[in-house]
């Protein structure tokens, strides 16, 4: 679903294209005629959200763990918050 949006490689992946992807999933479907029942806003729930954040974040882990082995969990989850890990 991302990737479908934010049109790129995933080593290009920054934070304000998932900043962007989010805003995009809260947007209003359909032309604002359908709604959420649990609280009539429109727009996809924020777990609905959350979940495809999180296969987002799993892809990003494995891109930056083949980049940087050495740093291991320590490259995925500083890359998914913008955090710079590349060594000096």
């Amino acid at each position: 679903m991302f990737f479908t949006e934010v049109d790129m490689e995933p080593e290009h992946v920054g934070v304000t294209d998932v900043l962007g992807f989010i805003t995009a999933q809260r947007k209003p479907l359909f032309n604002g005629k359908v709604v959420r029942i649990s609280d009539g806003e429109p727009g996809l729930s924020a777990s609905t959200i959350k979940r495809r954040l999180s296969s987002v974040e799993d892809v990003l882990t494995s891109v930056e763990v083949q980049r940087w082995p050495h740093l291991g969990q320590a490259a995925s989850s500083a890359y998914f918050l913008g955090v710079s890990v590349t060594p000096a």
